[in-house]
């Protein structure tokens, strides 16, 4: 490369909208979360929107509404737009084809449990918001195959790509919230607790922790032995996890796809794993080497499970370290970097020649 070819180089800036709502990370406190902004080509320049305005908060869906007509405009000066989840990408895309704005659209995290679920309507509406979406990003195979189907799209617009995350960042000094030995449980979509607390309705000596949403256990019977959290922080239900004994991820279907990132940060804190047995799951979890898998509903096999782990701690321990090794190496943040900037020079908008390397002129 030519000394004026570099200096070329270094000049390229690619301008991305990165939006997402305020749940993405864990409250509306992420208004500066740039994704993988801290870790990826300096010649990105960033600008984050997020739907957690302070006043909007309870108007959820007019929040996303204003956060992506106010994306869409900035996209119109932008080499790309990313979206996190599925009604965002939605809206994005409506917006887009109001305003005829042809910035090209990734969906990253495009997971959505509930879609089978849409009336008539809604799915139309999903179908015009998704049509002109470049590239849809989810977590599992089972939703790179099933979502095609769904909005008669080209399969080589959905690819998979693992759940990518660093270790949760809290206080790991802090006192135990909960008052001595627990397992925990943690997670909103997709989750079965009906058939954990069944699992251990009739262990009175074993002590049961979930984090969840209300409305995810709603109309259930707590058993006595379970302790619920519900809408508290995220460095609080962090400070859970890393006190408990081990963790249970319980999914109300075997083609749910939930629970990828609850499981990756149970991974990163060292915590042995009971899952359900899910499609969604494949690529994640292998029984008996990294996590113990359990049938759907079978509220039996997880409390057999259950007392496995808590009886056999050299079990415990391989299963831990097992699956540290898995997220460090198949779901660390560094690789969701090397996709993104693939894709960037994929579509002509980086260089291939890395900044670093182009700064030795």
């Amino acid at each position: 490369m030519t000394a004026k070819a570099r200096f070329l180089t270094i000049l390229v800036v690619v301008k991305v909208i990165n939006v997402f709502e305020g749940h993405v990370t864990h409250g509306a406190e992420g208004h500066g979360w740039n994704w993988i902004g801290n870790n990826a080509d300096s010649r990105i320049q960033w600008l984050s929107i997020c739907s957690g305005l302070r006043w909007l908060g309870p108007f959820p869906r007019l929040a996303r509404y204003s956060t992506a007509w106010r994306a869409v405009s900035e996209a119109k000066k932008a080499d790309l737009i990313v979206t996190h989840g599925e009604r965002m990408a939605v809206w994005v895309g409506l917006v887009k084809r109001f305003l005829r704005v042809n910035t090209p659209h990734l969906a990253w995290s495009f997971t959505a449990p509930q879609l089978e679920t849409l009336s008539p309507l809604k799915l139309k509406l999903f179908k015009a918001g998704l049509r002109d979406v470049d590239r849809f990003i989810m977590f599992s195979q089972l939703e790179a195959k099933q979502y095609p189907r769904l909005f008669n799209h080209s399969a080589g617009r959905y690819q998979m790509v693992p759940w990518c995350s660093e270790k949760p960042v809290f206080d790991e000094t802090a006192p135990c919230i909960v008052e001595g030995d627990y397992i925990a449980a943690m997670g909103g979509e997709g989750r079965d607790y009906k058939t954990l607390f069944d699992a251990i309705k009739d262990l009175p000596d074993l002590k049961l922790v979930v984090v969840t949403s209300p409305e995810r256990v709603k109309g259930l019977d707590v058993p006595a032995n379970v302790t619920v959290f519900t809408t508290i922080p995220y460095v609080d239900a962090m400070n859970i996890a890393f006190h408990s004994e081990l963790m249970v991820t319980p999914l109300i279907s075997d083609k749910v796809a939930a629970g990828h990132g609850t499981l990756i940060a149970q991974f990163l804190l060292e915590k042995a794993s009971i899952v359900t047995e899910a499609e969604t799951m494949d690529g994640y979890c292998e029984n008996g080497i990294n996590s113990l898998t359990v049938p759907v509903g079978d509220s039996f096999a997880m409390r057999e499970a259950i007392l496995k782990l808590r009886h056999q701690p050299e079990l415990r321990e391989k299963l831990t370290q097992n699956a540290l090794k898995f997220a460090r190496t198949k779901c660390s943040e560094s690789s969701t970097v090397d996709y993104f900037h693939g894709y960037l020079r994929e579509k002509g908008l980086l260089p291939t020649e890395p900044a670093d390397a182009a700064d030795g002129i």
